[in-house]
Formats: structure tokens, C-alpha cells, sequence
């Protein structure tokens, strides 16, 4: 069991809470993402305890494939993230593991979005309102329109929300949220507010990309898996979302319970409200905590 330290990202819309609430670099003028577990090569977490403090966690786990069950050259398929838009990010979409693997070399994009903090007013677009061609599609990419088939949904702290690949969205403003997706940077930007970046310039679009993965009917947004919260000693827990790619549940401390990770698995905590202490046990080639 070791300490991570993230990997930051300042984009345009990020804001200061990352740092003012849950204590990230505050030499960062805004922080937009907080990359808490990553071994993908456009920002890996570093370890921040114990022997190998200071490596990356791919190097890591490329030297220790079993503490995660993958393999030296894939050795993770998860990414996880603290996110803060404090202003609304770009409409986008991102590819399924095949066409990503044949035109990226690298894994598609699903997640999940657990809603941490939600100002009055915030909403996420999720999707389309309706089935719509992909002509129409591409001409209101083209003339701005596409918000207007998008689904807005009013969205409040403590919900989740499943974003499979090929599903238009959009984080609105004022939302901060924890965000767990396959270990992919694969992102098509389809409108972005006619928005420019530091440089006073566009940001790029990826209009074919877009289209040649996008889902052209509403999908849902209930997380598969759910369960309902349970009693365990010293805390309550539940399943938040349960699928191919990832299992995420949440757990309610009120006391001092034990968490495990089985052969073959690996276990992530993040603290995201209050204050806990995390301690090994006696680990055995069958359970052992990274």
C-alpha cells in the first residue's frame, strides 16, 4: 500500500477548488483535473510513499504487473480523476474500444461521473434528446446548433451518472465531480462555445472522428450495477457502478472497517469528504491492498 501523487491539468474552464477544499497544489492557479490514479502516459500519478517514492506508477506496475492484474505493457486499465468546471467543457465524444485500438493504438472511453458538488442551476448534457440522422448531426456541428439535441440534465451533489463511448456530453459550470473511465485520452471535441484558448486561437475540433462514433439515439445514464447502501462494521457501503471496465462503491466511515482487494484485482481509496486514516494489514499473495 503506498500514497499516490496526482498528475494536473490546467485547462481553460478548471477553477481553485480542487486546491481550496481538497487540498491539491495550491502553486497551481487553477487546477481543471486531477489525474488520482493513472499510469496513462499524458499524466501518471507518481508514488509519493514508502521505497519507490518518486517513480511513476506505470514504471511500478510494469515491474510488478500482479499487484494490478495486467500486463507489463498494459498495466492498468483504469484512469481515475477529480474534476472542477468552473466553467462549461467542450460537447464531445469519445470512441469504443475498437475503433480507438485502430486508429489510436489505445483503449476506448467509458465512465462514470459521481457528482461531488453541484452549484444551483448545474446540469450535464448526457446525450440526445432524440433520434436524430448523422447529416443532421454534422450540419448543426457545422451552424452551432447542437446544443439544441442535446439532453440537459439538472444535476445535484451525491449523483451518478454512466457515460458510455460514443455518448455526445458535456460537464456544465459549476459542478465538481469524481470520474472513473477506461485508461484512454481518446477525446472529440465536436463545439466548444467559440471559445479561444491563451493563445487567442480556436481550440480544434474533431468533427470526422465525432461522427464516425457517435451514438444518433438517447441512451441511458443509469449506472449498471447499482446496489443499495448495506450495513458493514464500522461503515456502510454500495455499489455505485458495475461494469466491463470498472467497479466503484462508495463507503460511508463511521468507525473502523476493512476493505480487500481478491488475487488478480487492485484497490484504490480516495478520501473525497471528512477525514480517514488507511492502514495494511497482514497481506498474503491472495489479498494484498495497492
Amino acid at each position: 500500500m503506498f500514497l499516490l501523487t496526482p498528475a494536473y491539468k490546467q485547462y481553460l474552464w478548471g477553477g481553485t477548488t480542487l486546491s481550496e477544499r481538497f487540498g491539491k497544489d495550491a502553486s497551481l492557479p487553477l487546477i481543471a483535473e486531477s489525474w488520482e490514479l493513472s499510469v496513462h502516459p499524458d499524466g501518471p500519478s507518481r508514488i509519493a510513499s514508502g521505497p519507490d517514492c518518486g517513480r511513476t506508477l506505470r514504471d511500478y506496475l510494469s515491474e510488478h504487473p500482479a499487484c494490478a492484474g495486467g500486463a507489463p505493457e498494459d498495466p492498468l486499465p483504469v484512469l481515475i480523476k477529480l474534476i472542477d468546471a468552473q466553467k462549461p467543457l467542450s460537447v464531445q465524444v469519445h470512441p469504443d474500444d475498437a475503433y480507438a485500438y485502430r486508429n489510436a493504438g489505445e483503449r476506448g472511453k467509458t465512465e462514470l461521473w459521481h457528482i461531488l458538488e453541484a452549484k444551483p442551476g448545474a446540469f450535464l448534457y448526457l446525450g440526445l434528446n432524440r433520434e436524430i440522422a448523422r447529416a443532421e448531426l454534422s450540419r448543426r456541428i457545422a451552424d452551432g446548433t447542437v446544443e439544441e439535441v442535446l439532453r440537459r440534465i439538472p444535476v445535484q451533489a451525491g449523483e451518478s451518472y454512466y457515460v458510455p463511448a460514443g455518448m455526445l456530453h458535456a460537464i456544465g459550470a459549476g459542478i465538481v465531480l469524481y470520474e472513473i473511465q477506461e485508461s484512454s485520452n481518446q477525446t472529440y471535441r465536436v463545439y466548444d462555445y467559440g471559445r479561444l484558448d491563451a493563445a487567442g486561437k480556436p481550440r480544434p475540433l474533431h468533427i470526422e472522428s465525432a461522427l464516425a462514433v457517435a451514438r444518433l439515439s438517447p441512451s441511458d445514464t443509469t449506472p449498471p450495477g447499482q446496489s443499495d447502501w448495506q450495513a458493514a462494521q464500522g461503515a456502510e457501503a454500495r455499489t455505485i457502478v458495475r461494469c466491463p471496465h470498472f467497479t466503484l462503491r462508495e463507503i460511508a466511515l463511521s468507525g473502523r472497517t476493512e476493505v480487500s482487494a481478491s488475487a488478480g484485482d487492485f484497490l484504490h481509496l480516495l478520501c473525497v469528504s471528512g477525514r480517514a486514516q488507511a492502514a495494511q494489514g497482514a497481506a498474503t499473495p491472495e489479498k494484498e491492498v495497492q
